[in-house]
């Protein structure tokens, strides 16, 4: 016979309980229902005892995590990657973390507890530094998806002024191992377009080839290389 179980934190009703035994074993199967004001991480214990009060004593078996409330609004976490696992300590595991809005991604904000400043009575030094981390993160991260970084540099460089053509004709040595004389005039044959100037020495494409593949892979260098490559 199953009957209800009450408690301060929650009930388990005996109309939703079963139980069934095998052997040695007694499974019992519960259907439990937290209250509202007891949420977060909730520690549950269980006693076994016989006809002839042998008791196992009170044992932790397992930990509830019980939302104290319906989160307001439309956003909601979703998974974590791995959910759980092993690592030394003083190690970094990196772990991915996924949150849904049904408005979009742009309604979810990224907040960083950075604690109390070094130096009392400064403000925003810590917190500013957060922010410029976070910012970098994002950004360096779009740049990556978009195809503008290629082999560790940031290639989608508009040569405007001296010290950015400098830096192009940098980048061109550098990922096509040629002299400043070559990459100078590589640049000047791509119209000073360092991805136009890249798909043309690494895939030894013509300029209008090397720009009808950088329209078709959006703006992605790696691809569009890769593509001149494969049409030889």
């Amino acid at each position: 016979m199953v009957s209800t179980i009450r408690a301060t934190e929650g009930t388990a009703p005996s109309s939703s309980a079963s139980a069934a035994g095998s052997g040695t074993d007694l499974t019992l199967m519960l259907t439990v229902r937290f209250q509202p004001a007891f949420g977060g991480n909730l520690i549950q214990y269980l006693e076994a005892r016989d006809k002839a009060q042998n008791n196992s004593g009170w044992q932790a078996s397992g930990v509830w995590n019980a939302m104290s409330q319906t989160p307001a609004g439309p956003i909601a976490v979703g998974t974590m990657t791995p959910a759980r696992g092993k690592m030394p300590a003083g190690s970094m595991e990196p772990v991915t973390f996924t949150v849904a809005d049904t408005k979009g991604a742009a309604d979810i904000g990224i907040v960083v507890e950075v604690g109390p400043e070094v130096v009392g009575g400064s403000t925003r030094m810590k917190a500013g530094t957060a922010q410029k981390l976070i910012l970098n993160t994002l950004t360096t991260g779009a740049m990556t998806r978009l195809g503008y970084v290629f082999d560790n540099l940031m290639v989608n460089v508009t040569p405007k002024n001296e010290k950015l053509t400098e830096r192009a004709i940098g980048i061109l040595q550098m990922m096509a191992k040629i002299p400043r004389a070559q990459a100078i005039r590589a640049l000047k044959a791509a119209g000073k377009s360092v991805p136009v100037a890249l798909v043309m020495l690494l895939g030894k494409a013509a300029r209008p080839q090397a720009e009808k593949l950088l329209r078709s892979a959006h703006g992605n260098v790696r691809q569009a290389v890769e593509a001149a490559l494969d049409s030889r």
